[in-house]
């Protein structure tokens, strides 16, 4: 009797930033034929959400969901959603200068833990605002019908960029964290199911390969990874190299020190019980040597 082969569970987020890993992604495991594939698509706080109820083995999600858990995953290598400053895809819009704040309120997408997490940190940095925050579908018209303010990410931020509206200031949340802080941002890290990454590291081991040479196939030669960005939101070329050239898709050292003190900040504020542990280059060297 033929075995069958192991299916994993792959959380995908909707968003263009994440297409040098998935495009193409498909064929290249087939090709390998270690393992099925099944791929569920969503955007962060959903695969959050999936991947704690174990209803996904592997996913891309919210560094803060990782913090949350940390002791329930293992991060896979190299792999992360970051940006060393400007991030075009993680915006406050707001009808007045952010120096002229008093008392404002702002609505905040459904669909991030880590960008309305950071964005409350770097509101603490204002002096004497008073700030209410309310949740809400990732829809700017009606998110600034009531509101003074709208934090949008992903594909509903970039929109904007594109076609952007009158009289609306925006502010660049990676931006302002470099400003802020002098360091880098790591918006979501690839996590792994440990209880999946122990029954079958082997799997783990050659998925991380082929996610990693599937993003370094991406930047090869972007020309594809930008026609199905201007297919899905328009925007001509050149915004779009400037748009990819601004993420790196890495996780060295550097980064997790820089998202360490992200968490740090977060833990100060009430919005983590720990900090959570994220390991050296030496813990990943040893991770990979022992797949």
């Amino acid at each position: 009797m033929t075995s069958r082969k192991t299916v994993v569970r792959i959380g995908q987020i909707d968003y263009v930033n994440v297409l040098p890993f998935f495009h193409g992604l498909d064929e290249r495991l087939r090709h390998q034929n270690a393992f099925d594939v099944q791929m569920v698509q969503g955007v962060p706080t959903q695969l959050n959400k999936l991947l704690e109820n174990d209803e996904l083995d592997v996913a891309p999600i919210s560094s803060l969901a990782y913090a949350r858990n940390w002791m329930n995953y293992e991060l896979l290598p190299g792999l992360s959603v970051s940006s060393p400053g400007e991030v075009r895809s993680i915006l406050l819009l707001h009808h007045q200068p952010l120096s002229t704040w008093k008392h404002v309120r702002i609505a905040l997408t459904s669909s991030s833990e880590t960008s309305v997490q950071l964005l409350k940190i770097l509101i603490s940095s204002l002096p004497n605002v008073t700030i209410e925050y309310v949740t809400c579908s990732p829809n700017v018209d009606q998110m600034l019908a009531l509101n003074d303010a709208a934090l949008l990410i992903g594909d509903d931020a970039l929109e904007l960029l594109i076609k952007p509206r009158l009289n609306m200031m925006i502010t660049d949340l990676g931006q302002w964290w470099k400003k802020l802080e002098d360091r880098s941002m790591t918006y979501a890290v690839w996590a792994v199911n440990k209880r999946f990454s122990e029954r079958e590291p082997q799997v783990v081991s050659i998925l991380q390969k082929a996610l990693k040479e599937n993003c370094h196939a991406a930047f090869h030669d972007l020309t594809k990874i930008i026609q199905i960005s201007q297919q899905q939101l328009g925007g001509d070329e050149q915004f779009w190299r400037d748009y990819f050239a601004g993420l790196d898709y890495n996780f060295d050292e550097k980064q997790r020190e820089d998202l360490r003190w992200y968490l740090k900040r977060c833990y100060e504020s009430g919005a983590l019980l720990d900090i959570p542990h994220i390991g050296s280059d030496a813990e990943f060297v040893s991770l990979q040597v022992e797949r």
